[in-house]
């Protein structure tokens, strides 16, 4: 067989498999879409803003940077001059999606805000007490923001990355303008590969990070090479961020670096380093290493590759040192390393949703109080911004999969748990259609689903939620939306009659008792 013969042999597999690859995902859209609820028109949804305590308006301006679009990561820093430290200062802030929040180079926000979406125009602020940070004379406050730009089974995009801040600092007023300094950071969406491309689920996408570019500005960088910020027009920064409701949850826990042994000495070919974590959890790859050139790669991801997304850091010549802002999920840290790389330290920062486990059960058998610990490991991977059915291929909120997992957290987690079913009901109960009908998923900016027997068992457990939490402020939410879904449902014998919905959810294997999940 010739050259010639060869590559056309190659070409035609190629074109192939990708034609394969590609009308799979279009047949599986297909599958799931047809189903699906009306979501791209507005008017489709009920006006349900009125039970929802959102904040007056910001008047600061709503800032950016030049760039923008999908996975875009913004660096923001403003200088503060006092005649006298200031022992507390509050700030509210809004974004999307996340940020990160540094005082003279101190940790103040570790990945704050939420993903968007307590209806389908709205988001959410975080209100920030900061105390005694603030010194005489200079002051840095320095802000990174990740704006994911993509829709997805827990977010809806705005449209467009901003920032605002409005809040006090003293007595003296605080807020995003014109005179904010602004740049685009280190990440770049890795458009061009393919796999990272393909799961329409998930918002978050694979990065491309340039060491050159990634500098530590939040320690204190000298900015005023920086651009200023880009000031968006009042109008369209208002219609982009909608209404701004109060972010329920408590903040995102972070830990010290946990450091894995690298003993392995300068690289003289591309390796790949398997590294094993304590337990399953949810972390930021950490990295310290020598270069003996520019251009050198490391790509990092977990065991979890299947429609997931790898992250490639390209160092800069010498010392490189930094931590992965995006958080991943898994029991291993896969590095490739390309050659000519010394590692000098390999770790994690571990980091969760903000509450601890009860530690509640114990017993004389070891292989159970194991198998407790491991189900409340299992229960804090699956909580961030919303319960999660999983947090890798997903991360989304399928209300019957909170409903199991809130009805867990209750017994076995710190009180701080019940804010995450609380934030579902808001969340479920700002998506709720004209019709009455309940959203399973929400937020979602990618496709619409009602799945019946998941949203019957998610009214029973609002009733269980506010029993545990005694919440009683989301007791009108659950009315309008109980009062508004069962209508559509009818009876025989005092039972509901068996509604598919988007698809048969309970088709999942044979004899399923479908009368008992409805009722």
């Amino acid at each position: 067989m010739g050259k010639k013969t060869k590559r056309i042999l190659v070409i035609c597999v190629c074109v192939t498999l990708a034609a394969a690859i590609l009308g799979g995902s279009l047949y599986l859209t297909w599958l799931y879409g047809a189903g699906a609820l009306n979501q791209h028109d507005h008017t489709a949804y009920a006006e349900t803003r009125d039970l929802l305590d959102f904040r007056a308006p910001f008047e600061a301006d709503y800032i950016w940077i030049k760039e923008d679009g999908v996975a875009v990561w913004a660096a923001f820093s403003k200088d503060v001059y006092l005649e006298e430290d200031a022992d507390l200062a509050t700030l509210d802030v809004a974004c999307d999606t996340h940020y990160w929040l540094w005082v003279n180079g101190e940790e103040i926000v570790w990945e704050g805000g939420l993903k968007r979406g307590v209806t389908p125009m709205d988001g959410f602020y975080d209100h920030v007490t900061i105390q005694g940070k603030f010194k005489a004379g200079r002051n840095n406050v320095s802000i990174l923001v990740r704006h994911l730009g993509d829709d997805g089974f827990s977010h809806k995009d705005s449209g467009h990355g901003y920032l605002v801040v409005e809040g006090t600092i003293g007595d003296r007023p605080f807020v995003t303008d014109g005179s904010w300094k602004a740049r685009k950071f280190a990440y770049e969406y890795n458009a061009w590969d393919f796999w990272n491309n393909l799961n329409y689920r998930l918002s978050e996408r694979g990065s491309r990070i340039d060491g050159a570019d990634y500098c530590e500005f939040w320690l204190g960088e000298d900015a005023t090479g920086w651009a200023d910020a880009v000031v968006l027009d009042e109008a369209k920064g208002a219609r982009l961020a909608g209404k701004s409701f109060p972010n329920p949850l408590p903040p995102k826990t972070i830990g010290e670096p946990i450091y894995f042994d690298t003993s392995l000495g300068k690289t003289t070919k591309r390796t790949t380093l398997t590294f094993s974590l304590d337990v399953n959890t949810q972390f930021c790859p950490y990295f310290e290493f020598e270069a003996d050139k520019s251009g050198r790669k490391i790509t990092y991801y977990t065991e979890n590759k299947a429609l997931d997304y790898k992250n490639t850091y390209t160092a800069k010549q010498g010392d490189n040192r930094f931590v992965d802002f995006a958080w991943i999920s898994g029991e291993k840290l896969i590095v490739e390393v390309d050659k000519g790389i010394t590692l000098k330290r390999v770790g994690y920062r571990p980091t969760g949703y903000g509450a601890t486990a009860q530690e509640a059960f114990q017993c004389n058998d070891a292989a159970l109080t194991t198998l407790w610990q491991k189900a409340a490991n299992t229960l804090a991977v699956t909580m961030r911004d919303s319960y999660m059915d999983c947090p890798d291929r997903e991360r989304a909120q399928w209300i019957g999969d909170a409903v199991i997992e809130s009805g867990m957290s209750f017994y076995s987690l710190s009180p701080e748990s019940a804010a995450l079913f609380r934030k579902a009901i808001l969340t479920t109960y700002g998506w709720v259609h004209a019709d009455g009908t309940i959203q399973t998923v929400v937020p979602n900016g990618t496709m619409a689903y009602e799945l019946p027997q998941q949203n019957l068992a998610f009214l029973v457990e609002c009733v269980q939620y506010v029993k545990y939490s005694g919440d009683e402020t989301v007791v009108p939410m659950i009315l309008s939306m109980a009062q508004g879904y069962l209508p559509l449902w009818k009876m025989k014998n005092g039972l509901v009659v068996h509604r598919k919905g988007s698809w048969d959810w309970c088709d999942w294997g044979k004899n399923a008792d479908v009368a008992a999940l409805e009722n």
